[in-house]
């Protein structure tokens, strides 16, 4: 009997130099609010894209709230579920909710996947 021991190791991103790129930045008007989000939305990035969407949530709320994701190049399934979570919680408050995707790319193939499911009729073209 041969004895084979097998170690795998997981290598999870544990400071911000290892993270993928990642920013954002909000723009304002008097009835619109928009949170921008650029690079990676990954396993690494989630918890900080999701804090930005309740920030932007929590803040006075305006009476459309745009996420505009044409600066992602990424966006994996908890992206997905997070802006499904804000949509229901903007439109709960009374805010009407829309993103806004790029023409082509990853984005806007990961969210054509779940159109249907989480009602993402609201989807603005990147101009």
């Amino acid at each position: 009997m041969v004895n084979q021991h097998f170690e795998r190791k997981a290598h999870l991103p544990i400071s911000r130099a290892e993270m993928a790129p990642f920013a954002s930045r909000i723009t304002t008007s008097p009835h619109e609010l928009t949170l921008h989000l650029e690079g990676e939305w990954d396993l690494a990035t989630h918890p900080l894209a999701t804090r930005l969407l309740d920030d932007a949530m929590s803040s006075a709320p305006p009476r459309r709230l745009v996420v505009d994701l044409t600066g992602l190049e990424f966006m994996g399934s908890g992206g997905v579920t997070a802006l499904a979570k804000a949509r229901r919680t903007s439109r709960e408050a009374g805010s009407d909710f829309a993103l806004r995707v790029p023409a082509t790319g990853v984005v806007p193939r990961v969210l054509s996947l779940f159109r249907d499911e989480f009602g993402f009729e609201d989807i603005l073209g990147d101009g």
